[in-house]
């Protein structure tokens, strides 16, 4: 990805808004915590 993004994602429990600006965006984090499914958009 290149410039700048912003992306919004919610729930009924969780809402995560996200800037990006970078060439290269890495996403980690623990098991079950929905990065398949961000990844998915």
């Amino acid at each position: 990805m290149k410039g700048s993004y912003h992306i919004v994602i919610q729930n009924n429990k969780l809402h995560y808004e996200l800037n990006i600006r970078r060439n290269i965006t890495i996403i980690y984090g623990d098991s079950a915590t929905g990065k398949t499914m961000l990844s998915d958009f």
